[in-house]
């Protein structure tokens, strides 16, 4: 069963307070790595996921990807740190209730996911389809948010164009 469904005009999600819980954790944790990442010049240096996030526009020319950046990269961050905190508006109380969201924010939900799925990814060693990611308990449990965050993902998606 979805935990996604249209009610006339508007689109509920049904999440267990635990998996609400989570979802705010992940994204309260992104906002955070992202915040960290704001104002320094090589991103990627300490946390590849970030990298990952901000990919290199131009990846064989590193003026023309530097210039990019500087024009685009702190606007990009903002809008990805903005989307993380929709998540963790929509999703930080913990109530039985279906949260309703509206049109932005079911498209920043989407997108926040998609950010969320590249770092775990990231974390995981995924680059390609197909990769399995890594096998100890830890990242089993890493793996398991993956796959559930995509699942989310295509829950919506589905939701959204029904």
């Amino acid at each position: 069963m979805t935990p996604f469904r249209r009610e006339g005009d508007e689109l509920l999600v049904d999440l267990s307070p635990t998996e609400r819980v989570l979802l705010t954790r992940l994204a309260t944790d992104l906002q955070e790595l992202l915040r960290d990442a704001q104002g320094t010049e090589r991103r990627g240096e300490n946390d590849p996921a970030v990298a990952r996030l901000l990919p290199d526009a131009y990846p064989d020319d590193a003026e023309a990807s530097a210039e990019f950046r500087r024009f685009t990269e702190s606007e990009l961050l903002d809008g990805k740190i903005a989307q993380q905190r929709t998540i963790a508006r929509l999703f930080g109380d913990e109530g039985g209730a279906p949260v309703v969201l509206t049109e932005p924010d079911a498209l920043a939900f989407l997108r926040g996911l998609t950010d969320l799925r590249l770092v775990l990814a990231e974390r995981l060693g995924i680059r390609e389809d197909g990769d399995d990611g890594a096998t100890d308990d830890e990242e089993d449990f890493t793996a398991n948010l993956y796959a559930w965050l995509g699942y989310l993902q295509g829950c919506l998606v589905d939701t959204l164009d029904g």
